[in-house]
Formats: structure tokens, sequence, C-alpha cells
């Protein structure tokens, strides 16, 4: 009743579905474990390959010119029915086994939560350098034209919002700012017709800082983002979206071409050259280093990390049990999609408080006093409530 009024004012206007109904694998919001990697060999290949992943990138947007008429493709997509070919996609198929498939994955396929494959790409960036809050998405169908074959009921053909059901991150450094995943979704207005955020304002978030062999998964259909870090060293992850149902359309999550194979395999074969050119004492210098600081491969080395909650009001265990000094952070959000070159809703704008404990200050000198406090932080994800009221408060004393 009250969305017919809302028609009839004009305030609402009925349109097409631009949001995909989301397919959730985990009860969880946010799951983190270190030393997911279990074989040090393993590790150390997937931190060669994700190099000449990053080296593939470049060299391809480097080498398409304004008349071509195909894009570049921007991530990768491995098929979990098919035999890896190279130590990434082994390394996906070890993640699904160890953290996805026994959450869910392996329910019928009829309920529409069967994981069909993985969409994988590597990020390798400054460590003072900010990924913007943004939705991980099948990128392919955000600006789709309108069919003319489809009917008014098929969306098939037509731009729509699609989320993974699952999103990660392993971490093949220890540089730079946190993860962030704040509890927002995208949503259908009633008002506006448009995508809009669910709720508008963040009232909490995870934040889980980056080390080496630490894998991260949250729920597909969060907002998130990378925080800056003071640090000027690379920070570089494994991204891994597992997805339900289609395979997300192309230019981006495509087969790995050839020439990518090829570059990985190259990455094989200079590792075995500089392996065999090692002396004997080298080596044995080298097995003893690496001895101390090998990856464990013990079946059961995988460890949960403590989920720690913080309300900005009345604090935490780790971050004082007292009220924290925040800064709020506002973004912007694009929403929009596109049909047939015509734009569909647009940006839109929201806020979060973080702790200032938990960022990045711009005293170094400070930081680095703080430093073991700092690598404590790590140890947990933070889970920070009670942005809503501090919201309130704000409000009430502008």
């Amino acid at each position: 009743m009250i969305q017919k009024l809302l028609v009839s004012l004009g305030k609402a206007t009925p349109t097409r579905q631009l949001l995909e109904q989301h397919v959730p694998l985990t009860a969880h919001r946010t799951q983190a474990f270190d030393d997911a990697i279990q074989s040090s060999s393993l590790f150390h290949r997937v931190e060669a390959e994700a190099s000449k992943v990053h080296e593939h990138a470049i060299s391809s947007t480097t080498t398409t010119t304004t008349t071509t008429t195909t894009t570049p493709p921007s991530t990768w997509w491995y098929d979990l029915s098919k035999p890896p070919q190279c130590a990434i996609e082994e390394t996906v198929a070890a993640l699904f086994q160890q953290f996805v498939s026994h959450d869910g994955s392996s329910s019928s396929s009829s309920n529409g939560n069967e994981v069909t494959g993985a969409e994988w790409w590597v990020q390798h960036r400054r460590a003072n350098t900010p990924q913007h809050f943004h939705f991980d998405t099948d990128m392919g169908r955000h600006s789709l034209g309108s069919s003319s074959t489809s009917t008014n009921n098929d969306n098939s053909e037509k731009s729509i919002l699609r989320c993974p059901s699952l999103s990660s991150v392993l971490y093949l450094t220890e540089s730079g700012g946190p993860t962030v995943v704040l509890g927002q979704r995208p949503t259908m207005s009633n008002w506006s017709g448009n995508l809009a955020l669910l709720p508008e304002e963040a009232t909490e978030c995870d934040i889980m800082f980056p080390r080496r062999n630490r894998y991260m998964l949250f729920r597909g259909d969060l907002l998130h983002g990378v925080l800056p870090s003071y640090e000027l060293e690379m920070r570089t992850t494994l991204l891994v979206n597992w997805w339900c149902g289609k395979k997300p359309k192309d230019p981006a999550c495509s087969v790995p071409t050839i020439e990518l194979m090829e570059s990985l395999t190259k990455a094989k074969k200079t590792k075995k050259t500089m392996k065999t050119m090692k002396t004997t004492k080298t080596m044995k210098t080298m097995k003893t280093m690496k001895t101390k600081t090998r990856i464990k491969t013990s079946p059961n080395a995988p460890k949960t990390i403590a989920l720690e909650t913080t309300d900005l009001q009345t604090g935490g265990k780790m971050l004082g049990t007292d009220s924290l000094a925040c800064s709020k952070l506002t973004f912007d959000i694009d929403l929009s999609l596109e049909d047939d070159n015509v734009k569909i809703g647009g940006y839109v704008t929201t806020s979060a408080y973080f702790p200032i404990k938990l960022l990045d200050r711009e005293d170094v000198k400070a930081i680095e006093e703080e430093k073991e406090a700092v690598h404590n932080y790590s140890d947990v994800v933070h889970r920070i409530v009670g942005m809503g009221r501090l919201r309130l408060v704000e409000n009430q004393f502008p």
C-alpha cells in the first residue's frame, strides 16, 4: 500500500531489478586465518607468480592503443572442476578445500549455493596508496545494453549489480594499511528506484591488518577498501572471489591467456635455474635460513584469528576500556549501472568512524615508538561497533 502511494506521488519509480539476490556461503561476516598455505614451497611459488602477473598486467595495459577494440582482462577465472595449471591456481584450489568447501559450498546446486569457480587477480601497490571503498561485482554485467529480443521479465541481457558469494584476500607481504570491511550492502531503494546502501551510514566495520600468509574471507556483498599506511614498501595481495551460478561476463574474469601462462612457466623455470646455480655451501646456508622462517606444513597449521569487538564509546580489551578518539572518514561510492549508454543511478556518500589508534598517523616517529603495540593490533580482527551512537552524539553537539 505504501509503495503504491509513493508511486502515485511520483516518489518511487517502478523499475526492473537492478540488484541480483546475493547467495551467501557462510553465516560469518568476516573470518581470517594465519598460516593459510601450509606448503612453504607452494607459497614461494605463488610469490614468484604474483610478480609475473603484475608485470603481465602492466605490459597488457601499455601495449593497448586507443584503436584497440578489446579491453585487457583485469581478473582471471579458475574452473574448480579442472586441474590447476600454475601455482596460483593450485593455491586457489587449496584455499577452496581448506576454507570454503566446508562452509556450505558443497550444498545442492538447486539451492544456488554451489561454488562454480574462482575469480582471482593480484594487487601490487605502494603501502601508502589506499584502495577506494567499493563492492566486488560482475563487471561484465555493469554496462550491458538491453537486448531487443528480451522481454520485460527477462533481465539476462541487462545491466545488473551482481556480487560474489565470498570475497577473500591472501596477504603476500606484511606492509600496508588494513583491509576494512564496512557493514553495508547494496539494496534497491523503494524511494528512488535506484541502488542505495543499507544502512545509509556505516554503523560498524571489521579491520584486518596484513600479515604474510594470512587469509581473510568476508561476505561478497559488503562494502570494503584499504586504508593507507605510512610505509613506502610494496603491498602485495592475491585476491580471490568465489562465485556461485554463472561465470561472470568478460572482459574481466577471463580464462588465463597463453601469454600469461607462459610468463608463469618462465617464473618457475627461472627459479629452478637459480637453484641449480647455487653452490652446496650456499644451499646449506639458505636451507638453514628457511628452516628458521619457513611456513609450517602441519595439517593443523592454519590458525583462526580471534575477533575482538571494540565499542567506540566504551572501548574494548585491546584498545582500552574508555571512549576512543576517532577520525571520521567520508567516501563516495559508485552505484551506477549503464544500459545502452544510458547511466542509471550514480554516486552515494557514506561515512564511518575509525579509532585513531588503528589509523596510520603522520608522525612516523610516534608510530615507531608504538611499533610493538601496532604489531599486537594485527593479531586480531577488530570489529568496531557503536558508530551509529557516536553519530547521534555528533549531531546533537555540532
